[in-house]
C-alpha cells in the first residue's frame, strides 16, 4: 500500500464484524491489514501487511519490512487463555512458527499472553462499533465494547513509532493497558493517557517498545505526552478554544519517551488538540491554520480511556493526517 492513511469504519459496506466471539479479531485484522473488504466503488483495500503464519483463531502479521521495521504482530483470539470477550496481541522481532519467536514485547515475564485487547463486554456475536486508520507500518484501532458509543471507543496501537534515532530498527510497539483479564467490567486504558511533560513523574505503561534506544536486548515500556501535558490527549479544559492568542487551535505531536528528559520519538500521523474535544466527532478539517504542511486534511476522532464512564475526566480527541505520508 503506502505510508499515507486508509480509514476504515464498521459502517462501511462489507466491513468485517467485531464481537465477543473467538476468532472475530483475527478475521477482522485479516480484512484490515491484508485482504481488504467491500466491492466496486465501496472497496477498501488492506493496508499492505502480510500474513506470515495462520492457525485456528491465531495469526501472525508483518508490517512492511522495506519501509518499516518488519516486526511481527501475533494475535491470539482463540479464547484458550481467557474468554472470547478479548484477544491478546504480542510483538516479536522474529518468529519460526505461529507460537515461537524472539524479541517479544511486551515482556513475557510481565504479560505472558501479551497485551489484552477487549472486543466486547459480552460473550455473544452482537457486533461492536469500531473504526481504524493506518498504513503499511502501523494501525490505530478504536473499539466500542458495547457500552458507550463510538465516540467513547477505547484506542489501541500496533506498529512502528516515528523514531528520532537514525536507523532505528527496534521501534515497533504495541499499546498497553496493564490488564491480565477482562470479564466485561470497566477498563481504564493507558494508551492516549498522558504523562508528566518533562520528568514522567507518573510512569504509566502506555506502549511496549521492542528495545531501548541503545538496542539492548529486551522490551521496554515507554510513556507519551504532549507539550501541555493534559490528562488525556485532546482533554485540556483549562485551554479555551479558540485560544485567545491567535483565535485558533493549539495542538501538539504526541511524543514517546523512554524516561525523564529522554525523547525516543513520536506517534505517527496523529496530533493532539490542546483543548477539550474542540471538534465534532468524525469531522474533516482542511488546511488547519498554522500546520507546517500545506493542503493537510485532518480527521477528528473522539475516544475515551474508560469503557464504562462518560466522565470528562476520561474523554479525549486526536487528529489524524489523511493526506500526507506519516514518515
Amino acid at each position: 500500500m503506502s505510508l499515507t492513511a486508509t480509514v476504515y469504519r464498521s459502517t462501511d459496506p462489507g466491513a468485517p464484524s467485531l464481537s465477543g466471539t473467538a476468532g472475530s479479531l483475527t478475521a477482522f485484522l485479516d480484512a484490515i491489514l491484508v485482504d481488504g473488504y467491500g466491492s466496486g466503488a465501496d472497496v477498501k483495500p488492506g493496508l499492505g501487511w502480510t500474513r506470515q503464519f495462520s492457525g485456528t483463531n491465531k495469526r501472525v502479521y508483518q508490517n512492511n519490512p522495506t519501509s518499516g521495521s518488519g516486526f511481527l504482530l501475533r494475535i491470539d483470539d482463540s479464547a484458550t487463555v481467557g474468554n472470547a470477550r478479548h484477544a491478546w496481541a504480542t510483538c516479536y522481532e522474529s518468529m519460526s512458527d505461529i507460537d515461537t519467536g524472539a524479541g517479544q514485547h511486551p515482556l513475557p515475564s510481565d504479560y505472558p499472553n501479551g497485551s489484552l485487547i477487549p472486543k466486547s463486554n459480552v460473550l455473544s456475536s452482537a457486533p461492536r462499533a469500531w473504526r481504524a486508520i493506518g498504513n503499511e507500518r502501523c494501525l490505530y484501532l478504536f473499539i466500542d465494547v458495547g457500552v458507550q458509543g463510538i465516540d467513547y471507543a477505547l484506542p489501541h496501537f500496533f506498529g512502528d513509532i516515528v523514531s528520532f534515532k537514525p536507523g532505528d530498527a527496534c521501534h515497533s510497539a504495541v499499546s498497553s493497558n496493564e490488564l491480565t483479564a477482562y470479564a466485561g467490567a470497566s477498563i481504564l486504558q493507558n494508551f492516549f493517557r498522558a504523562n508528566d511533560v518533562v520528568t514522567n513523574s507518573t510512569v504509566t505503561k502506555c506502549l511496549a517498545l521492542g528495545r531501548n534506544y541503545r538496542a539492548d536486548p529486551g522490551s521496554i515500556y515507554v510513556t507519551h505526552n504532549t507539550e501541555m501535558g493534559t490528562a488525556q490527549f485532546g482533554n485540556n479544559a483549562s485551554s479555551p478554544f479558540p485560544n485567545p492568542v491567535n483565535y485558533g487551535l493549539w495542538y501538539s505531536s504526541i511524543r514517546v519517551k523512554e524516561g525523564a528528559y529522554l525523547l525516543r520519538g513520536r506517534l505517527p500521523g496523529v496530533l493532539a488538540p490542546e483543548h477539550a474535544r474542540p471538534f465534532d466527532d468524525d469531522l474533516i478539517l482542511d488546511n488547519l491554520p498554522g500546520h507546517p504542511l500545506p493542503g493537510t486534511r485532518l480527521l477528528a476522532w473522539k475516544f475515551s480511556v474508560h469503557t464504562a464512564s462518560k466522565s470528562t475526566a476520561y474523554n479525549g480527541q486526536v487528529l489524524f493526517d489523511t493526506v500526507n505520508e506519516w514518515w
